[in-house]
């Protein structure tokens, strides 16, 4: 089951829509950056934006891509990511001249990779993706799967408070967990969740918009073991649309015409009794 679990995460992360997939434009140009530190200890590729028309946007976009991966506020990719690499590879340095000093200890070998690219772009959304692999010793490595949505027009990155009216509708959040059930999880077994006072949470991790759907993408021990890897499922536009801010569903691929009206208020009960005849 654990492997079925992978496989299941690693084409969650590479399969996209054809429709969704178009060549960058004029709009964007892109560079790249490769940092490797200590024979292939630490790797880094990343694909960040040169150019862009608006001037602005190229800011925006380099600032959502450092704080997606670094956790900091900067625009400036090379910088950032060269600080990074170094900070790595100085802790490792420390960490081997430790164990030189008692020669009898086992010393696991440390290793970083670090991946980002523009993935595809839709009408109002540049959308990157990657991942962050570390391992520092222990029992196993820690992964990170990183997809995103920027808005080209106002350079910001799309949230779940800006998707939804109300990210905490507890219909909403039984869906999602119905949706990993029969996408991911994929078994009879019963799951137990890492989920505080019963409330089942949308992911820590931004939405990320498919061809077929949003992408709800959990990293690892965020809602269930790390024997279960990382747990994704993606919800069709259609089923989401009682949940969306009327703002935004213009603003959606994919969204047929007879889908983009709001569906009309009905009752907690009447949705919950609805989404389990899915």
């Amino acid at each position: 089951m654990k492997k079925n679990l992978w496989l299941f995460t690693l084409l969650l992360l590479s399969v996209s829509c054809n429709r969704m997939v178009v060549p960058v434009g004029e709009k964007l140009v892109t560079d790249s950056i490769q940092v490797v530190r200590g024979d292939s200890l630490l790797t880094m590729n990343i694909v960040w934006a040169k150019k862009t028309n608006p001037s602005w946007l190229a800011d925006s976009l380099n600032k959502a891509l450092v704080r997606q991966f670094f956790y900091e506020e900067s625009s400036d990719v090379r910088r950032v990511a060269q600080a990074e690499a170094d900070s790595f590879y100085q802790d490792y340095l420390q960490y081997k001249s430790d164990f030189e000093s008692e020669p009898d200890l086992y010393m696991p070998e440390w290793g970083r990779s670090i991946t980002a690219r523009l993935d595809r772009e839709t009408e109002h959304y540049y959308i990157f993706s990657g991942s962050d692999y570390v391992y520092m010793g222990g029992a196993h490595g820690g992964f990170q799967a990183v997809e995103y949505a920027v808005d080209k027009q106002t350079g910001e990155t799309l949230s779940w408070e800006q998707l939804f009216k109300n990210p905490d509708d507890e219909v909403l959040a039984t869906l999602v967990r119905v949706s990993l059930e029969k996408q991911y999880f994929q078994s009879s077994e019963d799951v137990f969740y890492f989920v505080e006072g019963g409330k089942f949470p949308l992911p820590v991790s931004a939405p990320s918009l498919r061809d077929e759907g949003i992408l709800f993408q959990y990293q690892q021990y965020e809602i269930a073991a790390y024997a279960y890897g990382l747990p994704g499922c993606v919800i069709s536009y259609k089923d989401l649309m009682p949940y969306f801010n009327p703002e935004i569903i213009e603003k959606l691929p994919c969204v047929d015409s007879q889908d983009s009206t709001p569906a009309p208020q009905v009752s907690f009960l009447d949705r919950l009794r609805s989404l389990f005849k899915l």
